[in-house]
């Protein structure tokens, strides 16, 4: 199986098909458009396709046709583990793809799908929170090709936690654990995303006050969560903050809340504590 690098984008320019090199700033091919049907020929090249396949379509043929004039663009999958992967980060990739000040996120996160693959490993997610009332959110999250999503803890750090802001008695386990905590919730007004604190500079925030009784996730509020959740996640685990040329968002000092009934959203502050003073920062730097 073959499947375009994470640096190789495809675009639909009007009435031509480009693949440009986001690395290196350079439209490496294009196309007339005609009747290619676009949204079959970009699921073949981000999903991955055999190079020996008996498919006769129009859009198997430029895939193909792609790959043997430009190989240097694809990779080729050794197993279908990578080529999910692969799949997974061009996607998750897309929204970031322009924003880099250089090209070096490209290669890094090549080379850590790799590592990956070849390893049978992946990113080490604690899901501290409680499995009963966020089924659905554990189970999508479970289903991130470069993710290995834990319940229970177990041996050995984590590259992450996600954990309730309500949350009393893990917090000390998840600040153990990992040196990235993702703080979200569900109250019976508003879904809560945030903060995320990096645990090796700054204490772990106020409880949120628990409510008697705590909701269940609705299927959409689940695709919610995970919407912003998956998006932090990847941004974080594959070190793209540093290398980005503006704030995305990524709640560090704040916390998003949603209405649950009109959806509504806002940016919440919260209150940060670095591990080396003892009086209270108040940062207001936005989150999303």
């Amino acid at each position: 199986m073959f499947i375009m690098r994470p640096a190789v984008g495809l675009y639909d320019r009007g009435g031509l098909v480009t693949i440009e090199n986001s690395e290196k700033g350079t439209v490496e091919a294009a196309v007339r458009k005609g009747e290619l049907n676009f949204l079959r020929f970009s699921m073949l090249l981000n999903q991955g396709f055999s190079g020996q396949a008996a498919e006769q379509s129009r859009e198997y043929a430029y895939a193909k046709a792609f790959l043997n004039k430009f190989p240097g663009l694809f990779m080729e999958c050794r197993s279908e583990r990578e080529r999910a992967m692969l799949s997974a980060v061009r996607s998750d990739l897309e929204v970031f793809r322009n924003l880099f000040l250089t090209g070096r996120p490209f290669g890094r996160i090549e080379q850590t799908v790799r590592d990956f693959a070849e390893n049978g490993s992946g990113f080490r997610i604690w899901f501290a929170a409680d499995p009963e009332r966020f089924p659905q959110l554990r189970t999508m999250l479970g289903k991130i090709p470069y993710l290995q999503v834990d319940t229970k803890k177990t041996a050995g750090s984590y590259d992450a936690v996600i954990l309730e802001s309500s949350e009393t008695v893990r917090r000390d386990d998840a600040r153990a654990a990992s040196e990235r905590v993702l703080f979200m919730d569900l109250t019976g007004s508003r879904i809560e995303v945030g903060p995320l604190i990096l645990t090796d500079r700054f204490r772990m925030p106020d409880s949120l006050e628990q409510a008697a009784d705590l909701p269940q996730e609705s299927p959409g509020e689940a695709a919610l969560l995970y919407f912003f959740i998956r998006r932090i996640l990847f941004a974080v685990l594959y070190g793209l903050e540093e290398d980005l040329s503006e704030d995305v968002g990524l709640p560090l000092r704040s916390r998003l809340l949603i209405d649950r009934v009109s959806l509504e959203g806002r940016a919440e502050p919260v209150v940060t504590r670095p591990l080396e003073v003892q009086s209270p920062v108040l940062h207001r730097t936005a989150g999303f």
